[in-house]
């Protein structure tokens, strides 16, 4: 399958869906505002965008593609930095990011569309980039994969 939607379309998208289920189902709502929420939403949006911006500089850094769209133009394997603990730190990021938003939002029906984007973008995003990712680097990849969690 060709990966034809950026994913940061996809995070746009989901936090979008997010806040018309907010609008539309307002019953729904949480209210919490203590200083653990706010703690907890800013940890999570910091600490989000901080892990997908490493994983974009790692990727400049070793000077290969970061347009998932295209794995086969990955000129080498990233396996340094943040690439360390995670496959996919752009895409725990993003997962950072929209759970950050959901508390932000404060509405439990809002919540359905985070396990929405995490199957989305394992079956659409991660998976095809793996099979690429597979025939261009073969054992070198797979042994990574052994040593690496998809997420964390």
């Amino acid at each position: 399958m060709k990966l034809t939607v950026p994913p940061l379309i996809v995070v746009i998208s989901t936090g979008s869906l997010m806040q018309v289920s907010a609008i539309v189902w307002p019953f729904a709502q949480f209210n919490i505002t203590n200083s653990i929420h706010l703690i907890l939403t800013a940890l999570l949006g910091l600490g989000g965008a901080c892990i997908a911006l490493f994983g974009v500089f790692e990727f400049r850094k070793a000077n290969t593609t970061v347009d998932p769209r295209n794995p086969h133009k990955s000129q080498r394997l990233v396996d340094t930095g943040i690439y360390k603990f995670s496959r996919n730190p752009m895409y725990l990021g993003f997962l950072c990011l929209i759970l950050c938003w959901w508390l932000l939002i404060k509405n439990f029906t809002s919540f359905i569309f985070i396990p929405i984007f995490i199957i989305y973008i394992n079956q659409y995003q991660i998976k095809p980039e793996e099979d690429a990712l597979n025939k261009k680097f073969g054992r070198l990849y797979s042994e990574y994969c052994k040593r690496v969690r998809r997420w964390i």
